[in-house]
């Protein structure tokens, strides 16, 4: 396909890329990704495409009876054209959802097994809004000084530029042994993207701190420390820096790769580290094992036995944030209270007993209020919700 003339209207017709923004996959990820460093100055193209995208069908993806759908069909392409065209009149669809089993999972269940949410009101607007995160982090340098990077500001140095979405650092590959580290903190509410002087690429969530070197020695590990939170690693190879692998340690575990693509999450409030391989080979090192993870993978290292267990998983929940979207199956009320409360930065409390045991599956889109998701669960499992006397929001 050649891709070159394409202009924003060009791309929003295209099967292919419409997939790749539905339904993403490391193939077609790997495909896009090579476009554009081929052919950077069809990086705004594509972005207001899928702006457009986003902006009238947002979408969310529901596994239907326990098994995960994720349909390409052409009424999934028609459904983002049409909230196109009908830009004057945008239809607000009502999701239907039924209770499956004791547990009560919550499924939603369309034809096609999407459901894209149009939305008429302009967020920016809406009094009390608690609004979607955005790119912002905090860069510690190597003598203690902090520099803010958000959206709208620029920072520059020598080895190092930041247009406020992202850092990215010069390859400078180091001869000594006198390696200078940098920490980049992203707060609740906040996400960010790091390249590293060696090309690794890392996406960072909310509440996430990790610490790297400005430049990597020539021939010796490439190592960087996830203090905590969660990051999304595609590690440039090892055959590109004469064979020397990337380490990622963690508190009470490493993981050691050659070049491959993998998230960990390590919240200070849980108690567990999760590694979930999606493409390559990883060694896991903790203090008492040491586990070799294969795609699909998903390792769960537990704090308190300090056991280690591996689980076959669909990855796509596991990285769907890098997507911009958050995706649950089966997923505790508790868990998604934690995840949310983390994007949007304000305190989510269940004082609801009875919703312990509410399990449920899904996805929304990152970008959406927090009432948009809030209204969309009091009208799926009959919860209410509202703000208390400490500015927190209290699901009952």
């Amino acid at each position: 396909m050649n891709y070159e003339n394409y202009g924003p209207e060009d791309f929003l017709e295209d099967d292919d890329f419409l997939k790749w923004i539905c339904a993403p996959n490391p193939e077609s990820d790997a495909f896009w990704d090579n476009f554009l460093l081929k052919h950077p100055e069809k990086s705004e193209s594509i972005a207001k495409a899928r702006n457009t995208v986003e902006k009238y069908g947002k979408l969310s993806v529901y596994k239907e009876q326990q098994k995960y759908k994720r349909s390409t069909s052409e009424a999934v392409y028609s459904a983002i054209v049409q909230g196109v065209e009908n830009t004057e009149t945008p239809v607000r669809t009502v999701p239907f959802f039924r209770l499956w089993g004791v547990a009560a999972s919550v499924i939603l269940l369309l034809s096609a097994g999407w459901y894209f949410y149009y939305n008429q009101r302009d967020l920016s607007s809406t009094e009390g809004s608690v609004e979607a995160g955005s790119s912002k982090a905090i860069l510690t340098l190597s003598d203690g000084s902090e520099v803010l990077l958000q959206q709208g500001t620029e920072y520059v140095s020598e080895l190092a530029k930041s247009d406020g979405n992202s850092v990215i650092y010069q390859p400078v590959v180091e001869s000594d042994k006198k390696i200078d580290y940098n920490e980049l903190t992203i707060p609740r509410g906040g996400e960010f993207f790091l390249l590293l002087s060696d090309s690794t690429k890392v996406w960072l969530n909310s509440e996430t701190k990790i610490r790297y070197p400005e430049s990597f020695v020539a021939g010796a590990s490439r190592e960087v420390e996830l203090l905590y939170g969660e990051a999304y690693f595609e590690v440039s190879p090892s055959e590109k820096h004469r064979g020397s692998n990337f380490v990622v340690q963690t508190k009470n575990q490493e993981i050691e790769v050659l070049g491959t693509q993998f998230n960990i999450r390590v919240f200070p409030d849980e108690k567990q580290i999760v590694s979930t391989l999606v493409e390559g080979e990883v060694v896991l090192n903790t203090p008492v094992s040491q586990l070799v993870l294969k795609p699909n993978d998903q390792a769960v290292y537990d704090f308190q036995n300090s056991k280690v267990k591996i689980n076959e998983i669909d990855v796509y929940d596991e990285i769907s944030w890098k997507r911009g979207l958050f995706s649950f199956s089966d997923e505790p009320l508790e868990s998604i209270a934690k995840t949310l409360s983390r994007w949007y930065d304000v305190p989510i409390l269940i004082s609801n007993r009875e919703l312990d045991d509410v399990k449920l599956s899904g996805a929304f889109s990152r970008k959406l209020a927090l009432e948009e998701i809030l209204d969309i669960l009091s009208q799926s499992i009959n919860i209410s919700y509202s703000v208390n006397k400490q500015h927190e929001i209290e699901l009952k």
